[in-house]
C-alpha cells in the first residue's frame, strides 16, 4: 500500500507499473541570472563502484549497471533570484510547485538550490544577505534537508561536463580515457562555460595556469578537467548590445563618430521624465523587428524599426565582443591559445540547454512545432535566421516558440533577442572558442565537433543531472589545481612515458633475440636435412645467418640502451621530485615545530607519535620507486662502451636460450625469469663518470 503522505503528481508517477524508475526523490534548483529552474529527480540507491589501488593509482572498472537517474518535474521561472526586491513572493512560486507535484511540502527530501553567475557578479555583502534571507525561508518553509550554495563558475561547468557524459553512457565503464568522453559547453545569461578531458600528455604546464585545470573525482577516479567559466553569458551581452543601439542612434543624430570609450560609457538622455531627474530617452534599432518596443519602465526604452541589415547588425554584434573579449592576434582565439585550439579539434562537444534551445526550439523547427530531427547544420540554421529577418513583429512571434513560462514578459524576450543570440552564439563558439562551424561532410549528427544537445529522452541537458549525480553516487569532489599541482602532474606523466618506453625497449629487446634463437634452431635442423646439398650455397647461407644474427643483435642492444636511457631519465627527475618534496616537509614541520615549543614552554616536547602528513607519503613514495630505478640506472652514470653492451646482450641471449630449454625440459621457469634476465642485462649499460 502506498505511502499515505504520497499525494499529487509524484503518487500518480509511482503507480504507473509499466514505468521502470526509481522512487527516491531529489530537488535540484538552478538558481540562474536570467531565471530559476526547478527539477525534480528520481534516483536509485547509492552507486558503490568496486575499485582497487595499485600504487597510488585507482583503477576502477564501476559497476554492470550504474544507478538509474530520471528528470521527473522542470519547471522554470524567468527573472533572476538576484533581481528580487523581496526574495519570499519570488521563492514561493517555486515552493508552491514542488508542493503540487508532491501533493504537500515534502519535508524529507533532499532539497538543493544552488545559485550561479547571477549570485557571483553580486557584491559579497549583498551576496551573504539574500543568502542568509534563502536559507532562513527554505527553513521556514519546513525543509529539513534543504541546502543553499552559490557555486563557483568551474562548478557549474565541472556539473554540466558529468551530466553531458553521464546521459551518453560514458561512465559505465569508469575509467580516466576509455571510453571517448565529450566536451561540454553552455551559455547562460551572464557566463559561458567549457570543460572537457585532455588526454594524458596533451597540455604542458607552459599552456596552463592556475586554476584552469580542476580535479573531478567519480566513483574514486579523479578526472583533471580543463574547466573554465567567462562573462559571454547571452543576457549580458544583450545589455552590451543595447549600448551599441544607443551609440549609433546618437551618432546617427549628430551626424559623427563615436569612440570606442564613447560607446562603452553611453548612456540614453534626451527625454525629461516628469518628477525625476534621470533623463530618459527612446532609441530606434534598425535590426530588431519592425513594431518590437522594449525597455524597463523606469529606464530607457527601444523601438525596432525592422529595416534590419545584415552587415551593420554584425559590426554592432563584432564590438560587444571586442568590448567583452579583445582579440588576441598572438593566440589561437579570443580566450584560448593556439594549443588548447589544437586540443578542442580533437574532441566532440555537446552544447547544453540553452544551445539547443535556440537551434531546435525557438529556431530548428519543423511544421508541427517540433524540434527537426536529423543532422544539424549550423548553415541551415543561419539560413533560417536569416530568413526570418524579413518578418514583423507580429509574423515573427508567430513564426517562433511561444514559451510555456508563466512569466509574461518571456515570450517577447526570447523572440525579440532570437537574432542577437543566434548571432552571439556563432560568435562566441567560432571567435571566442575557435570552432570551425563549416559543415563537417559527416554521415552522423555525434560525428560533429559541435552539436547542440537535448540530454538523455529528450529531456533537455542541464548541469543539475551533475548534481543529481553526486547525490547519488555520494562522493563526487571538485577541486581547482595549483599551477604547482599541475606541473608534478605534468613531470608524473613524463616519468610515466619515459617507464612505458622502457618496458617497450624490453619486450622489443627479448623478442629480438628469441627470433634469433628460433632462427638458429631452425637452421641446425635445415643443416641436418641438407648435407648432401651445394658446399657454395651453404657458404653464401653462412653469411646471410650471421648478418641476420648480428642485425638482430644490434637491434636488441639498441633497445637495451634506450631503455637504460629512460631509466636514467626517470632517476633524475624523482631526484628533483624528492629533492622538493624533502623542502616541502621541511617548511611544513618549522611551524609546527615552533607551536610545540610554544605550547611547551618547558621545552619538554610531547613524545606522541604523529601521523605522517600526505607530503610524507609522497616522499616515502617517489623515494622508494628512485630506489628501484637507481638500482637500473642513476644520473651519476653514463652508457658503457659498445662492445661492453654487446657482451650484455650476448648474456641474455644465453637467458632466453636457458628458458627455452626448460620449457622443453617441462621444467619449472620462474614467474620473474622474464623480467630479472633484462634488468640484469639493462644493469650493465650503465657505468661510472670519468
Amino acid at each position: 500500500m502506498p505511502d499515505p503522505t504520497i499525494r499529487g503528481k509524484f503518487l500518480d508517477l509511482l503507480t504507473k507499473e509499466e514505468l521502470n524508475i526509481p522512487s527516491r526523490p531529489v530537488i535540484i534548483v538552478d538558481a540562474g541570472s536570467s531565471g530559476t529552474r526547478l527539477f525534480v529527480y528520481l534516483v536509485s540507491k547509492e552507486w558503490k563502484a568496486e575499485s582497487t589501488v595499485n600504487s597510488g593509482a585507482v583503477n576502477s572498472q564501476g559497476p554492470k549497471e550504474p544507478p538509474k537517474i530520471h528528470m521527473v518535474f522542470p519547471w522554470k521561472i524567468d527573472g533572476g533570484i538576484a533581481e528580487q526586491k523581496d526574495v519570499k513572493p519570488y521563492l514561493e512560486k517555486i515552493i508552491c510547485q514542488v508542493e503540487n507535484f508532491f501533493g504537500h511540502i515534502p519535508r524529507d527530501v533532499p532539497l538543493y538550490m544552488l545559485g550561479t553567475a547571477g549570485m557571483r557578479d553580486l557584491e559579497e555583502e549583498v551576496m551573504l544577505k539574500l543568502e542568509k534571507e534563502i536559507r532562513e525561508y527554505l527553513k521556514l518553509r519546513g525543509f529539513q534537508h534543504a541546502v543553499y550554495e552559490t557555486i563557483s563558475g568551474e562548478e557549474e561547468a565541472a556539473y554540466g561536463w558529468i551530466a553531458a557524459n553521464w546521459s551518453l553512457g560514458t561512465f559505465v565503464e569508469l575509467k580516466q580515457q576509455s571510453p571517448q568522453k565529450y566536451g561540454y559547453l553552455e551559455m547562460g545569461g551572464a557566463s559561458a562555460q567549457i570543460a572537457f578531458l585532455p588526454h594524458k600528455y596533451e597540455l604542458t604546464p607552459e599552456q596552463l595556469g592556475d586554476g584552469d585545470i580542476t580535479r573531478v573525482t567519480l566513483g574514486g577516479v579523479d578526472f583533471d578537467l580543463f574547466l573554465k567559466t567567462y562573462d559571454f553569458g547571452s543576457a549580458k551581452a544583450w545589455k552590451e548590445y543595447e549600448k551599441e543601439v544607443i551609440s549609433d542612434a546618437k551618432e546617427k543624430k549628430t551626424g559623427g563618430t563615436n569612440s570606442s570609450d564613447h560607446r562603452i560609457n553611453s548612456t540614453g538622455g534626451d527625454l525629461q521624465s516628469s518628477g525625476s531627474q534621470k533623463k530618459i530617452a527612446s532609441y530606434d534599432d534598425p535590426d530588431s523587428p519592425g513594431g518590437r518596443n522594449w525597455g524597463k519602465p523606469d529606464g530607457d526604452s527601444f523601438h525596432g524599426t525592422g529595416d534590419f541589415q545584415s552587415s551593420r547588425f554584425q559590426k554592432k554584434v563584432q564590438r560587444v565582443i571586442n568590448r567583452l573579449a579583445p582579440p588576441q592576434h598572438a593566440r589561437g582565439s579570443r580566450l584560448l591559445d593556439e594549443d588548447l585550439i589544437k586540443t578542442l579539434k580533437r574532441r566532440r562537444f555537446l552544447g547544453g540547454a540553452n544551445f539547443y534551445y535556440s537551434t531546435r526550439t525557438v529556431f530548428g523547427r519543423d511544421i508541427d512545432g517540433k524540434p527537426k530531427q536529423g543532422l544539424f547544420s549550423f548553415n541551415e540554421y543561419d539560413a533560417e535566421v536569416n530568413r526570418t529577418t524579413m518578418l514583423s513583429w507580429p509574423l515573427l512571434k508567430l513564426r517562433l516558440r511561444s514559451d510555456e513560462s508563466p512569466e509574461p514578459r518571456s515570450d517577447d524576450d526570447i523572440v525579440g533577442r532570437a537574432w542577437f543570440v543566434a548571432a552571439w552564439m556563432k560568435c562566441v563558439l567560432a571567435e571566442g572558442f575557435g570552432f570551425d562551424l563549416v559543415d563537417q561532410a559527416v554521415d552522423s549528427e555525434h560525428e560533429l565537433s559541435f552539436r547542440p544537445y537535448h540530454g538523455p529522452a529528450g529531456e533537455g541537458l542541464t548541469w543539475t543531472l551533475g548534481k543529481a549525480v553526486q547525490f547519488v553516487t555520494g562522493d563526487v569532489k571538485i577541486k581547482p589545481l595549483t599551477l604547482d599541482d599541475i606541473t608534478a602532474k605534468h613531470e608524473q606523466a613524463q616519468i610515466d612515458v619515459m617507464n612505458e618506453k622502457a618496458t617497450r625497449c624490453q619486450e622489443l629487446a627479448w623478442d629480438y633475440l628469441s627470433i634469433r634463437c628460433s632462427l638458429e634452431k631452425s637452421d641446425k635442423t635445415g643443416d641436418v636435412e641438407d648435407e648432401e646439398g651445394d658446399a657454395k650455397d651453404d657458404a653464401k647461407d653462412d653469411v646471410k645467418d650471421k648478418e641476420r644474427a648480428e642485425r638482430l643483435d644490434e637491434l636488441a642492444r639498441a633497445a637495451l640502451a634506450t631503455a637504460w636511457s629512460m631509466y636514467r631519465q626517470q632517476a633524475a627527475k624523482l631526484q628533483q621530485q624528492a629533492a622538493k618534496l624533502r623542502q616541502q616537509v621541511a617548511e611544513q614541520q618549522q611551524p609546527e615545530a615552533a607551536k610545540l615549543r610554544n605550547d611547551d614552554p618547558n621545552g619538554e616536547l610531547s613524545s606522541t607519535e604523529e601521523q605522517p602528513s600526505s607530503l610524507d607519503k609522497q616522499l616515502t613514495a617517489v623515494e622508494g620507486l628512485l630506489g628501484q630505478i637507481s638500482q637500473l640506472a642513476s644520473p651519476e652514470q653514463k652508457l658503457s662502451r659498445e662492445e661492453e653492451q654487446l657482451k650484455a646482450v650476448e648474456k641474455l641471449r644465453n637467458k632466453v636460450d636457458d628458458g627455452a630449454a626448460a620449457v622443453v625440459a617441462k621444467k619449472d621457469v620462474a614467474v620473474d625469469f622474464k623480467r630479472t634476465a633484462l634488468q640484469e642485462a639493462i644493469k650493465e649499460f650503465g657505468t661510472k663518470q670519468a
